[in-house]
């Protein structure tokens, strides 16, 4: 728990930077569509909730990183690569060095300097793991029993160190947007998967890899405001429950306490030189009971409420946030995705996504 808060003081202490020149974007409190007053005064009370709440609530929903396009080599007990241009080392024997170097085997190789991030894993299956970020031992924000140091399976410690890893990037990098969404390329553009817990988010873009899409991520999309270009995050895909029959995983795949960890071929990876501009955003949500899914456009106030909540560091940009929403919203073509059969819902959104241009 202390941990938890302490990242969030630290994460509101940090300095916004500086503004940058962007295309012409709304103001937040300029009218920009039918409607924009009562959403945006709906998403600014959303948002302040939102704030308060993420005091109250795992880390879990804390993920990011930069172009990363690489093979994670394992020198002995250490796993070395790059996020966003700063180095991570992992120190680990054993079961969690298997499972870890899995987990990153997309990331981009890093040098042989000093790593911003260290992080040492000590223990083993019997005992549980313990986790030390530059010394300092890091532990389960929510533990369900025992000892908050003590990581308890493999699904906890690749859980702690991701959420920590991605917390700390954030600090580092306060000048990027972080998104909490999936991100899949298409034809040379970015497109974003987002929506509550539960909705589908991973298991859509799993779907999307089989129908041409290339990965980014299935958590976090980090954008340059000034740019609208999107970083990649390519950790292993994390589902909560196998996906339907007509999309089974591939071996290897890991099954923990936290779901299905499947890395992604390379050829499945996106390239992200020269960076990957976002052309649309879909909302999904999924309904079980429904035969056919179904998409529709929503206007860019419903799209600027929607992305607010999404944003991880908002605390880190002008106005909370929500200027970046706006110029999102703005730029972007938004959408609400009623999901179902995957098959189906996945062709939808090719389809979709082929028709619309900037």
């Amino acid at each position: 728990m202390q941990e938890r808060f302490a990242s969030l003081c630290v994460l509101e202490s940090v300095g916004r930077p500086k503004s940058v020149e962007q295309r012409s974007e709304p103001r937040l409190d300029e009218p920009f569509d039918v409607g924009t007053v009562d959403a945006v005064g709906e998403a600014r009370f959303a948002i302040r909730k939102r704030a308060q709440q993420r005091g109250q609530q795992s880390a879990r929903r804390v993920f990011v990183h930069d172009s990363l396009t690489m093979r994670a080599p394992g020198h002995g007990g250490i796993l070395r690569f790059s996020g966003l241009r700063r180095e991570v080392r992992i120190r680990a024997d054993g079961a969690a060095l298997d499972h870890l170097r899995m987990n990153f085997a997309a990331m981009t190789v890093a040098g042989e300097g000093e790593p911003q991030l260290d992080y040492e894993v000590s223990g083993d299956d019997a005992a549980g793991w313990r986790l030390r970020r530059n010394g300092t031992a890091i532990a389960m924000a929510d533990p369900v029993d025992g000892d908050p140091l003590v990581l308890r399976t493999l699904g906890e410690l690749t859980y702690v160190i991701e959420s920590d890893l991605i917390v700390q990037l954030q600090l580092l990098r306060p000048d990027l947007l972080f998104v909490h969404a999936a991100a899949l390329e298409l034809d040379g553009a970015v497109h974003l998967v987002t929506g509550p817990s539960g909705a589908g988010k991973s298991t859509t873009c799993w779907g999307l890899l089989h129908e041409g899409f290339r990965y980014l991520s299935d958590e976090i999309a980090p954008v340059d405001i000034a740019t609208f270009a999107v970083s990649a995050y390519p950790h292993a895909l994390c589902m909560k429950r196998d996906p339907p029959a007509s999309h089974p995983v591939p071996e290897p795949v890991r099954r923990t306490s936290r779901g299905l960890h499947v890395p992604i071929d390379a050829d499945r990876l996106a390239s992200t030189d020269p960076p990957r501009v976002l052309r649309s955003i879909f909302f999904v949500d999924h309904d079980p009971d429904r035969v056919d899914p179904f998409v529709y456009p929503v206007s860019r106030a419903e799209a600027a409420a929607r992305i607010y909540p999404n944003i991880l560091n908002a605390l880190a940009h002008d106005n909370d946030g929500l200027a970046a929403a706006a110029a999102l919203a703005a730029n972007v073509h938004a959408f609400r995705l009623q999901a179902a059969d995957l098959s189906a819902t996945c062709r939808l959104v090719r389809d979709t996504v082929e028709r619309i241009t900037l």
